[in-house]
């Protein structure tokens, strides 16, 4: 028996989303920083890939993707002046 971890959307129950390695992780990724997800918006379920079962489908809980920090300057370059330096980002 091979149990792997699924993810449905719950406009389109019928349609896997996502597929886990595994019957106890499945990642949703894809989704942009910000993004509230409601309970129930996507459903989870074990399948047994070797008989074509699937489980009850259970709602996943409510998340939001956290903001993404802006990336870090490349480079920085600085120039003094009379009283300090004028910092320049790339």
């Amino acid at each position: 028996m091979s149990l792997i971890s699924v993810i449905y959307g719950k406009d389109n129950p019928d349609k896997i989303l996502f597929t886990g390695t595994t019957d106890t992780e499945v990642d949703i990724t894809g989704l942009p920083a910000g993004t509230q997800v409601q309970t129930g918006d996507y459903l989870v379920a074990i399948e047994d890939t070797d008989k074509h079962l699937v489980s009850d489908k259970v709602p996943v809980p409510a998340f939001t993707v956290p903001a993404k920090n802006p990336d870090a300057p490349r480079q920085v370059n600085v120039e003094a002046t009379n009283d300090g330096a004028k910092v320049n980002l790339e």
